[in-house]
């Protein structure tokens, strides 16, 4: 016989009245009748569900995008307009697909980190029902006053969930944030200690995020320093006569680290005097390389005058006195003392600066550096205003004193008034130059609000937001 008519004999018949056996199938039941129906009436294909975060256009969110609400989005109560929400370009809704009977009637939006719930309705056909709009907000006071929103920061996590359990997690962009540094110099006698004045700065800079962490800049606190008065400061006034009292040849010059360091006075030879400028620029050529100087004028008021900080090879100030050999009649040469106690006088020009906060400015700062150095003194004063703060933006002001900002400490303290003062501040610094606040940009509007909640100046348009994105990491044009 061939092994063709063998395929049907005796093994195969044996084969036949064992796989019922292995499998556990009744011998009475036919394969096709077992598949159609199984023990237990189950469908033969469990139904699946599928969950989606959808956009205002109805595509797929890949992240969600924090909402930017304007003043006239909330009522005269405070409350969110129905028509904001539904209006909102950052709005996303929930689609469910779950064929499965019974279905339940809403899904939940949770924080990953902790939080209240949002539930939202589920409408529209059984096998494919959506929510509602509703909104991510990184402002809790926005969020309290919105029902159709969720607190959630920037960069967390959102479970969308379901059944009773977690079906979806989005995550909350912006996708790209840029982290900018923000150094600290308490300035002056009388601040908190280090424990409490950290803790008002960290809060203050959570309440700056809120704001600012929806355009995509993040603030994030650096190194906390402390000076109790400029050091190692030499103030130049007046253009030499290039005489001393007595009418002989005269000097200009100072001790540093032990060292005299002085330069002789002369006209020059078109009868120019020796100017602020020229005569610092002699006495860091003479010093030599055991030392090291900076210099700063621009001083308001006063054009014969200029600031030298001299400084250490390690960076910390060096040892400066007066040097009785320093006899023009006409040009003085001595140690600058600013008493930091009750804060400084700042001048009321913007381009410009008063000694005090030239000072400031020249001492609590090494060098130039990306990010903000945020000098924090116990008030500051301008003729007959107290302004909250003033900052040196980079297009306005050299290197050596740009991006940094003086801020008083009653609008950082840790009482929690005047929470937007730093976000504020900070902004100021982020504006291209040629940008000007626009009416719905009231963060940067008069005056600061002394509370929170949806009326406070808090807020940026998205058309400002856009133009700082344009800025790379927003500080100085730097990409």
């Amino acid at each position: 016989m061939s092994r063709r008519g063998n395929r049907g004999g005796p093994a195969t018949v044996l084969w036949i009245l064992l796989v019922p056996l292995l499998t556990g199938c009744p011998r009475t039941v036919s394969s096709s009748s077992a598949a159609s129906t199984p023990v237990g009436g189950t469908p033969p294909s469990v139904a699946r569900l599928r969950v989606t975060v959808v956009d205002a256009e109805e595509r797929p969110a890949p992240e969600g995008r924090l909402a930017i609400l304007s003043r006239e989005s909330f009522d005269a109560q405070g409350r969110l307009r129905p028509e904001a929400l539904a209006s909102c370009a950052e709005r996303l809704s929930v689609i469910v697909e779950d064929p499965a009977a019974p279905a339940p009637p809403s899904v939940d939006l949770v924080l990953r980190s902790g939080g209240e719930p949002l539930s939202l309705p589920l409408s529209g056909p059984a096998a494919r029902r959506q929510t509602p709009p509703f909104l991510l907000l990184s402002d809790r006071d926005d969020a309290a006053a919105s029902p159709g929103a969720v607190f959630v920061p920037a960069g967390g996590r959102l479970d969308v969930r379901y059944r009773g359990t977690s079906v979806l997690d989005l995550k909350v962009g912006p996708s790209v944030i840029h982290e900018i540094p923000v150094r600290v110099v308490a300035a002056g006698v009388g601040l908190p200690p280090a424990g409490d004045f950290e803790k008002a700065i960290d809060l203050r800079l959570r309440q700056a995020n809120a704001v600012w962490e929806p355009f995509g800049r993040r603030f994030v606190r650096g190194p906390v320093s402390r000076i109790e008065a400029p050091k190692g400061l030499v103030l130049i006034r007046g253009r030499a006569a290039g005489v001393d009292a007595q009418g002989h040849p005269s000097h200009s010059g100072l001790r540093v680290e032990g060292r005299d360091v002085l330069v002789s006075c002369p006209w020059r030879d078109d009868g120019a005097p020796l100017t602020p400028k020229a005569a610092a620029r002699a006495l860091i050529e003479k010093a030599g390389r055991s030392v090291r100087a900076d210099l700063f004028d621009g001083l308001a008021g006063d054009r014969e005058a200029v600031i030298v900080r001299w400084k250490r090879p390690d960076g910390s100030p060096a040892a400066v006195e007066k040097l009785p050999g320093s006899n023009d009649v006409a040009q003085g040469v001595e140690p600058l003392s600013v008493d930091l106690s009750d804060g400084i006088e700042v001048s009321p020009t913007g381009a410009t600066l008063s000694l005090e906060e030239t000072a400031l400015l020249a001492s609590g700062r090494p060098a130039p550096a990306e990010g903000i150095d945020l000098f924090v003194v116990a008030g500051l004063r301008s003729l007959q205003l107290r302004p909250a703060f003033k900052v040196y933006p980079e297009a306005q002001f050299p290197p050596l004193i740009a991006s940094s900002a003086i801020v008083s400490w009653p609008v950082v303290d840790g009482t929690g008034r005047y929470p937007y003062a730093l976000a504020r501040a900070l902004g100021e610094l982020l504006l291209p130059l040629a940008l000007r606040p626009a009416p719905d940009d009231t963060l940067f509007a008069d005056p600061l609000s002394e509370s929170a909640g949806v009326d406070a100046h808090k807020r940026l348009s998205a058309a400002t937001g856009a133009r700082i994105s344009e800025r790379g990491r927003a500080l100085s044009g730097r990409k």
